[in-house]
C-alpha cells in the first residue's frame, strides 16, 4: 500500500503501543476514549501528548454495537472480545457504512469450512526454501572410505602375489619335466644333442626375458599414460572446485532471493485503495472484521487478507471450540481437545489444518488411577469438568495475625510474621494454590524433617 492510501483509520491500543506510523498510513485517525484509558505504558502516554497528527474521538451508535455483537456471537469470538474491542468493531462498521455503504458488509458469517490434512511424509530438508545442507562428508564416511580403499589395495596386492607364485610354479614344473625328458632320451649323437639343448635353452631364456620385460613395462606406465593421468587429476580438481562452488546453492543470496520468495509462497505486494480500515493486533477482532468483509491493516501499513489463529478440536466428537482455555470438551466432556491451526480467508471461509504426523499423547496411561480419597485436603485426579472439589481451607494458624498490643506479645512465638510449615495444608501446598494429583513440588522448598537426627 502506498503512503496515506487509507482515508479513515480506526486505531486500537496496539497501534499506539507499537508506535505505528499512523500519520503516513491514513489521512483521518479515529479512536474511542476507552482505548486511551486502557494504555498504562509511560512511554506511550508521553507520545500521546505530542502526536504529529490530529486524533479524533468518536463513539459508535447502539445500532452498530448490536450488529457487531450478534455477528461475533455467531462466529464464536464473542467470549474473546472485551467491551472496548466491541466498540472498536462497531466504530469500524459505522464508518464503513457512512463512507462506503453497507451492501457489501455481511451480517451472517459464511460457513465455508475446509479441512486440510497432511497425509504425506516430512519433506526433505533440501526441498525447503532457504534450507542449507552442507555437502562435506562426515568423519565416519571418510573413515569408511579409507578402510575400503585399504582393503581394495590389499586384495590387489594378494592377487598380484598369487599370480607371480603361479607363474614361478609353472616355470619350475616345466624345467623339471625338461630334465626328466633329457634323462630318459637316448643319446644318439653328441653334437645333435648339444645343438638341440642349446637351442631349447636359448628359446626358454628368450621367453623368460620377454615375460620379464612385459611385466616391467606394465609396472611402469608410458609418458602418454602419465600425461593422461595428470590431465584426469586436473579435471577431478576442477570438478572438486565446481562442487565447492555448488555448495553455495542452499544459501539465500541477492541473486536467488526472488526465487526463494516464490518458493515460500510470497505474493508480490500490490497497491490497494482502502477507504476505511481498522489497525489492530487482536486476532479476535481481525477474525470478525475479515468475516464481515471489512478491511484490516497491520502495523506496517499492509492490508491483511487472511488471519491465522488456533482453535481446539475434540478427537472424540470432532467438534471445534474457540475457547483455548478449555481442558475438557464443552460438547461431550472428554479430555480429548487438540490444538489446530485455523485460517480465515478474505471471503470469510475458514480453513482448518490437521497434522497426522503428530502421534497421540499417551502420557499418564501407564498406571491405573488411584482410588478416590475423602477428607479435608484430598487431592484426586481431575477427570471431568464438573468434578466436585474439597474446600481446601487454610488452617487457623496461618490466618492468625500478630497483635502488637497483646499482653502476651513477648511470650509469643516470634515478633515477625508467622509462617506455617507444619500443618497438613502447608505440607500439601494448599496455601500456594497447588492442586491436582500430578503437580510437582518445588524441591528447594523448605519442609520439616520428621526422621531422627543422625
Amino acid at each position: 500500500m502506498s503512503q496515506k492510501s487509507v482515508k479513515h483509520v480506526i486505531a486500537d491500543a496496539g497501534a499506539f503501543i507499537r508506535n505505528a506510523p499512523l500519520q503516513s498510513i491514513g489521512e483521518h485517525i479515529y479512536t474511542i476514549p476507552e482505548v486511551v484509558k486502557e494504555i498504562r505504558d509511560k512511554a506511550t502516554l508521553q507520545r500521546l501528548q505530542v502526536l504529529p497528527y490530529k486524533l479524533q474521538y468518536k463513539t459508535p451508535s447502539q445500532e452498530s454495537l448490536q450488529i457487531v455483537s450478534n455477528f461475533s456471537k455467531k462466529t464464536g469470538d464473542y467470549k474473546s472480545l472485551s467491551a472496548v474491542d466491541i466498540k472498536v468493531l462497531a466504530l469500524t462498521y459505522q464508518l464503513e457504512k457512512e463512507h462506503v455503504g453497507s451492501e457489501h458488509i455481511k451480517t451472517v458469517p459464511e460457513r465455508k469450512i475446509e479441512w486440510n490434512a497432511t497425509t504425506k511424509m516430512l519433506e526433505k530438508p533440501t526441498d525447503i526454501a532457504g534450507f542449507y545442507l552442507s555437502k562435506t562428508k562426515s568423519a565416519k564416511s571418510l573413515e569408511q572410505e579409507s578402510c575400503e580403499t585399504v582393503k581394495r589395495n590389499n586384495e590387489s596386492d594378494l592377487q598380484k602375489e598369487n599370480k607371480e607364485s603361479d607363474h614361478n610354479k609353472l616355470n619350475q614344473e616345466n624345467s623339471e619335466s625338461d630334465l626328466k625328458e633329457n634323462v630318459t632320451v637316448q643319446i644318439k649323437d653328441a653334437k645333435d644333442i648339444d645343438n638341440s639343448d642349446l637351442s631349447e635353452n636359448t628359446n626358454v631364456n628368450e621367453n623368460l626375458d620377454n615375460e620379464q620385460l612385459t611385466e616391467e613395462v606394465q609396472a611402469f606406465p608410458s609418458e602418454g599414460e602419465v600425461i593422461q593421468g595428470n590431465m584426469l587429476e586436473g579435471d577431478s580438481e576442477e570438478e572438486d572446485d565446481l562442487s565447492d562452488d555448488d555448495d553455495d546453492d542452499g544459501w539465500i543470496t541477492p541473486r536467488n532471493i526472488q526465487e526463494v520468495k516464490q518458493k515460500m509462497g510470497e505474493v508480490p505486494s500490490e497497491e490497494a485503495d482502502v477507504t476505511v480500515g481498522c489497525l489492530t493486533m487482536d486476532f479476535a477482532i481481525q477474525n470478525v472484521l475479515i468475516q464481515m468483509g471489512l478491511n484490516v491493516i497491520s502495523v506496517d501499513g499492509l492490508l491483511i487478507k487472511r488471519a491465522k489463529s488456533y482453535v481446539l478440536r475434540c478427537s472424540a466428537c470432532m467438534k471445534v471450540t474457540t475457547n483455548v482455555m478449555k481442558e475438557f470438551c464443552p460438547f461431550c466432556g472428554n479430555n480429548a481437545l487438540r490444538k489446530v491451526s485455523m485460517i480465515v480467508e478474505e471471503d470469510g471461509s475458514i480453513r482448518y489444518f490437521l497434522s497426522r504426523r503428530k502421534p497421540a499423547n499417551t502420557r499418564g496411561l501407564k498406571y491405573a488411577l488411584p482410588l478416590p480419597k475423602g477428607g479435608k485436603h484430598s487431592q484426586n485426579p481431575i477427570l471431568c469438568a464438573d468434578q466436585p472439589f474439597p474446600q481446601q481451607r487454610t488452617t487457623k494458624k496461618s490466618k492468625q495475625k500478630l497483635d502488637v498490643f497483646d499482653p502476651d506479645y513477648v511470650a509469643g512465638y516470634s515478633p515477625f510474621g508467622l509462617t506455617d510449615i507444619t500443618s497438613r495444608a502447608s505440607q500439601l501446598g494448599i496455601r500456594n494454590g497447588r492442586t491436582g494429583q500430578f503437580n510437582k513440588r518445588n524441591p528447594n522448598e523448605g519442609r520439616k524433617n520428621y526422621g531422627r537426627r543422625k
